[in-house]
């Protein structure tokens, strides 16, 4: 059976990721001088260019023509199946609106996995279930494997300030930790698929070493990790984040890349996120 994997544009992956994993991206939207998709309208390196230009610019889920065609584009061109991967449905609707269009277009090829992630970790999610797919696992199996898997996704991010998350609504259980901010920098975390604080630090550079913290406490010494590192505008930390967690944990497999417009809308330059996933066998 021939299964294409579809991840939304919040996953991050880029044309080099795509390629490799045989997977598609389907771009949100994201209103700027002009409604763009995020990720081929305008780039990431575009869009950071401008990025002060623009407050918290309006975003939305692909409506159901967009996923029209991208179901089109595979399932009539030699594939059998299709499971798409998507932001976590308690930080956007792109996940129901999905649900809509497979089960309106295509209710017996298609198959929606909520990833209960954002950025990088999504990202993460679909490079997974291709691995399963690769290795031999059927698509139930996989499908299955990935609902388990999605759970122990770790993800740490850190960034400037909360502005731009806090206008957007995408944040949750953050009103105390939000009023005690000050000029401190907020990391974050993931929760049963919400966005939350995690903790505060004094600098980018205290957010730096406490990313990595947090990583090494949460992880399975045991385990091994794919990584993917996301940045906004600042691939030089990224590497140096990159580098750092394979220093300190069993990493396989790692990426870097920009976080996309519409994740970039919502976090400010500087940020970084860092997300893994365990290996499996």
């Amino acid at each position: 059976m021939n299964v294409k994997v579809l991840v939304d544009s919040c996953g991050d992956v880029n044309e080099s990721i795509m390629k490799d994993f045989d997977i598609g991206m389907v771009p949100l939207n994201i209103k700027l001088d002009r409604i763009m998709l995020d990720r081929i309208d305008i780039t990431p390196e575009e869009y950071y260019k401008r990025i002060n230009d623009y407050d918290v610019p309006e975003t939305s889920s692909p409506n159901l023509a967009q996923w029209k065609e991208a179901f089109d584009k595979y399932l009539q061109n030699g594939y059998d199946k299709i499971v798409v991967v998507t932001l976590s449905s308690k930080l956007s609707n792109t996940h129901d609106q999905a649900c809509v269009a497979a089960k309106k277009f295509y209710p017996d090829d298609i198959k929606i996995l909520d990833s209960m992630q954002a950025s990088g970790a999504e990202g993460l999610v679909a490079v997974k279930f291709r691995e399963l797919l690769n290795k031999g696992y059927s698509f139930e199996e996989s499908y299955k494997k990935m609902e388990s898997l999605r759970k122990e996704v770790i993800l740490v991010g850190y960034m400037e300030n909360l502005k731009m998350l806090l206008k957007s609504g995408r944040i949750s259980r953050a009103s105390e930790f939000i009023a005690s901010l000050g000029r401190m920098k907020p990391m974050v975390t993931t929760d049963e698929g919400e966005l939350i604080p995690l903790c505060k630090v004094i600098s980018l550079k205290k957010a730096k070493k406490r990313t990595i913290a947090e990583l090494v406490e949460k992880a399975d010494e045991t385990s091994s990790y794919s990584m993917f590192v996301t940045h906004a505008d600042d691939i030089e930390t990224a590497i140096e984040l990159k580098k750092y967690v394979e220093d300190e944990l069993s990493i396989s497999k790692s990426f870097v890349n920009f976080m996309g417009p519409v994740v970039g809308s919502r976090v400010g330059l500087k940020a970084q996120i860092v997300s893994l996933i365990p290996d499996v066998e």
